[in-house]
């Protein structure tokens, strides 16, 4: 259900995206969730990254972009989220869509993005993924 909603996120307003936003993470993306990582993993597609990280770059964001970062770095860089891989959870991630990822953010013009970046290139997150 939240597939096709977020892959139009781009094109909704603030309060919108907010709302959605704050719902999938208060109820999906969190530890107690009964959805899987390989699912998590495919409601996080190319497509739906990318909305996100248009979301999160937009001029003047404010809550929105605030919301998407906070978002993009659960998913981004928790295992339990199935982008991100953990040996001792036997989670295999998907590094080459973090990759993918890290090639749409514009860090010399974006605050969030540049920190999104850094924060995918911290010493402990390397361990995990193969890049």
């Amino acid at each position: 259900m939240y597939s096709g909603v977020l892959r139009g996120l781009g094109n909704d307003d603030d309060e919108t995206v907010v709302f959605v936003l704050t719902v999938l993470r208060d109820r999906v993306l969190v530890v107690e969730s009964l959805v899987p990582p390989g699912l998590r993993s495919v409601l996080f597609g190319s497509a739906t990254l990318e909305q996100l990280v248009e979301v999160c770059g937009r001029e003047g964001g404010g809550d929105a972009s605030e919301v998407v970062f906070g978002v993009l770095v659960r998913v981004c860089t928790d295992p339990c989220n199935g982008l991100m891989p953990d040996s001792k959870m036997r989670l295999r991630g998907n590094t080459k869509r973090v990759l993918d990822l890290m090639k749409k953010l514009q860090v010399t013009e974006v605050q969030y993005h540049r920190d999104l970046f850094l924060l995918l290139l911290s010493p402990r997150l390397l361990l995990g993924c193969r890049i």
